[in-house]
């Protein structure tokens, strides 16, 4: 039974009821139907979400949208009614919070944030907190009881009442328990920011480290001013930041690195640890096959813009690797257009080219996974259908290909516009390379004679995270 929902402007605390995350998985449903790819994370928050605790009878949703003015618009020309309402000005639910109107009954809040700002971030962080501390969580529900009898008549002043408990726990959360993890490679560097073992934010900034090196000879000042970036956006969440580089910070001098973590160290009191070829591959592996249950053979393709690794794996033991010195930049150095709408190149040419940097594969594997960058990414902006993984269970690996379809999108890519494909992303410059990486995970697939393609967004950071954790 649906037991949510309190009449407009009543203050009443219930016991937790255990069907509150079934009543939300209904709400976000229909969400999603109605706001589709507006939406691009929505969470349950607020005391329902929180076991144990007493609670008013009202679902709190935390909406993430990449467009926020968009779905301000859409929602007051298409969705405001009877039953969601928007309350216009500034709350502590946010600037722009939608309230859902059942029979008389207030059955929701939906609180919206444009994706990766920290104040709707905070309230994921307050719930996973409580969640994991017994302690505190007694705490919270004595403090919402006391303040409930103090202000049975004032919900204003209840809500504001929390606010400094929450708050302070927040901020000793944040300290203890978040951490961001900065991996810079030659073309992507890529920030995760989490709670514990829980992915908060995530994003990819376009910074063309080794293309310009190469142009330079240097480390240019611009692309640092872009890595400060997005050192200053990791500090938004958390003062604990890990940065790792990768590509050509492995191949420049010793004291242009120096330098480098020298000016970090001073705008930021943090510097740049330098992963070796191995490390990476290792800890990309290991995120791919450490909680993955297949028992056959399967290779572990790692694409960067600089380098390539194949890791082979049968039942969690590594059984042959292979390192490579080139990567997408080096192909899209090679055949500049393939960064055009539509290439003056064919894929079989690049394929003819990429055949003879890769040499002979003498191990096989049934399954090609891709990580290293975000393959999901790609598939996903370009609109091309991915199957249910059905082949082994594994939580970060929950989609595949066959090789026809793998081949067909392949050739696909090398026909169709670009443009387009980038008109879809909220990071335009990202499709430089996939080209050129379509070109090297066909190759190598057919090489291995791989009968299917799991395309993931597995990167070195998933093995980091396992170690920081540890």
């Amino acid at each position: 039974m649906d037991n949510a929902g309190l009449k407009k402007g009543y203050l009443e605390l219930m016991d937790y009821q255990d069907n509150y995350p079934e009543i939300y998985e209904k709400e976000k449903e229909e969400l999603l139907s109605i706001y589709k790819n507006r939406i691009a994370i929505i969470d349950h928050v607020g005391s329902t979400s929180i076991k144990g605790i007493m609670s008013k009878p009202i679902i709190d949703i935390l909406v993430q949208t990449n467009n926020l003015e968009d779905f301000k618009n859409y929602t007051e020309s298409n969705v405001e009614g009877e039953v969601y309402t928007v309350k216009k000005e500034p709350t502590m639910g946010g600037d722009y919070l939608i309230r859902k109107e059942e029979e008389g009954k207030v059955k929701a809040f939906i609180h919206v944030y444009q994706t990766g700002d920290i104040r709707g971030i905070r309230s994921i962080i307050f719930r996973d907190y409580l969640n994991s501390n017994e302690e505190e969580r007694n705490r919270y529900n004595q403090l919402k009881i006391e303040l409930c009898q103090d202000h049975k008549d004032d919900r204003k002043s209840y809500t504001y009442g929390k606010k400094e408990y929450i708050d302070n726990v927040i901020d000793k959360a944040i300290k203890e328990k978040t951490f961001a993890i900065i991996e810079i490679g030659s073309g992507n560097t890529k920030l995760h920011i989490y709670g514990s073992s829980n992915l908060l934010y995530e994003k990819v900034t376009t910074i063309q480290f080794k293309r310009n090196y190469k142009a330079e000879k240097k480390i240019i000042n611009s692309d640092l001013e872009k890595l400060y970036q997005v050192i200053e956006k990791a500090q938004e969440y958390t003062p604990n930041v890990h940065i790792y580089g990768c590509s050509i910070f492995r191949t420049i001098s010793e004291e242009e690195l120096n330098e480098i973590n020298d000016e970090i160290d001073k705008k930021f009191h943090l510097k740049i640890e330098v992963v070796t070829q191995e490390d990476e591959a290792q800890y990309t592996a290991l995120g791919c096959y450490g909680d993955n249950d297949y028992k056959g053979i399967i290779c572990i393709f790692i694409g960067g813009g600089g380098s390539t690794e194949l890791v082979f794996v049968k039942d969690k033991q590594i059984i042959d690797k292979k390192y490579y010195g080139f990567g997408v930049v080096d192909i899209t150095h090679k055949f500049e257009s393939l960064k055009e709408d539509v290439p003056e190149v064919s894929l079989e040419e690049v394929l003819k080219y990429v055949d003879e940097l890769i040499g002979d594969i003498n191990t096989k594997a049934d399954v090609m996974v891709l990580s290293g960058g975000d393959h999901i990414y790609w598939y996903k902006n370009a609109q091309y259908k991915l199957l249910d993984n059905n082949i082994y269970n594994a939580p970060n690996q929950k989609y595949i290909l066959t090789i026809q379809m793998s081949d067909e999108y392949d050739k696909d890519t090398y026909v169709t516009s670009l443009d387009t494909i980038r008109n879809n992303s909220d990071n335009p410059e990202w499709f430089d390379g996939c080209r050129a990486m379509k070109a090297i995970t066909n190759n190598i697939s057919h090489k291995i004679g791989a009968k299917y393609i799991v395309p993931t967004s597995i990167n070195m950071e998933d093995g980091i995270k396992n170690k920081l954790l540890n």
